[in-house]
């Protein structure tokens, strides 16, 4: 006979240990690449934009952290316009998603089936979660369609 003994929560401390250390880390890469110029290169090339010759979405992506953290946003916006949208907004969702993490009521997973109870805030949650992941692949896929047509302006990365 097993005896089922309730699981402590775990302590704040123990909570907050790695999502502290992945945004020191995040911090603390984007102050090296506001100190090392990405266009003097000594940072490791795209392999789809070597290969092809075809922007990823992500090209450019290190010059325009490097212009964001230097405050020029015209550059930024030259060398990733995807990435000047984006990083705003993954900013305040780390900021939301910390605080949810202080507080014990972090985001986790939730299981919507025909077995599982579907009504309430969880399952709206979880659509609108789906939603935005179906909704930035699709912006995904059209900017990167859409920068790698010849003579659509702003959107290349300008490498190459």
């Amino acid at each position: 006979m097993s005896v089922l003994t309730a699981q402590k929560p775990p302590t704040r401390m123990h909570r907050m240990v790695w999502p502290v250390i992945g945004a020191t880390l995040t911090v603390g890469a984007a102050f090296y690449i506001r100190a090392v110029d990405p266009n003097n290169g000594g940072y490791p090339f795209c392999p789809l934009k070597a290969v092809t010759g075809i922007d990823c979405p992500a090209c450019g992506g290190l010059r325009c952290v490097h212009a964001l953290m230097n405050g020029d946003i015209g550059t930024a916006l030259d060398q990733n316009l995807l990435a000047v949208i984006a990083l705003p907004l993954i900013v305040v969702w780390a900021v939301f998603a910390l605080a949810a993490r202080w507080r014990g009521d972090d985001l986790r997973p939730v299981r919507v089936g025909p077995d599982v109870d579907a009504d309430g805030a969880a399952a709206v949650k979880a659509n609108a979660l789906r939603a935005l992941w179906v909704g930035f692949i699709v912006v995904t896929v059209v900017f990167t369609v859409a920068r790698n047509v010849p003579g659509v302006p702003f959107l290349p990365s300008g490498v190459g």
